[in-house]
């Protein structure tokens, strides 16, 4: 179902039968589940875990423990991203087959409209659903280490001189990122 804007609720542009929701939860703050009932129709509309957490008047953090904490909830989390995936990928459709009205304008005057389709949004689609059409890139690991060993062994050496010698096992770190619905 494609989000219709047509309210505004603490500066968030939703849809009109979310911000009658979101209305009825200001007015009930105090009851947790309804919260986040809130959260999971803000978050399968709008795909963003922090927005839709505070326009559930829910901490993000909180909504990210619980997601990871409770496996009901994480499946009904993950369920309600898909749905936000499905509606930008909707919208995304209608933009390109269908198009987009955008104002004509001349010596300041509104002369008009055109109607405007997104060839861009057409070959993303296309990508993301027939895999012969994926950019595909190949990238060597070995290389990538090679030339971050080679690097930090230079900047040593200019630091504390040649006789510090770092191995490339010393010298990797790993850097993770977070995603509360994956595992």
């Amino acid at each position: 179902m494609p989000i219709v804007h047509e309210g505004v609720f603490r500066g968030m542009v939703v849809s009109k039968e979310l911000e009658e929701v979101l209305l009825i939860a200001r007015m009930e703050r105090g009851r947790n589940a309804a919260k986040y009932e809130i959260f999971l129709r803000c978050y399968s509309e709008n795909g963003n875990l922090t927005r839709s957490a505070k326009m559930a008047f829910l901490n993000p953090g909180t909504v990210f423990a619980k997601i990871q904490k409770n496996p009901a909830f994480k499946a009904r989390a993950k369920e309600a991203f898909r749905q936000s995936t499905d509606n930008l990928i909707g919208e995304a459709r209608r933009r390109a087959f269908e198009g987009v009205e955008t104002p004509v304008f001349y010596k300041g005057e509104k002369k008009g409209t055109v109607l405007k389709y997104s060839d861009n949004l057409l070959i993303t689609l296309i990508k993301a659903f027939d895999s012969r059409f994926k950019d595909s890139i190949a990238v060597s690991s070995e290389v990538k280490h090679t030339l971050a060993d080679d690097a930090v062994k230079s900047i040593v050496d200019s630091v504390y001189g040649a006789a510090i010698d770092i191995t490339p096992e010393q010298n990797q770190k790993k850097i993770t990122h977070v995603n509360p619905l994956s595992k």
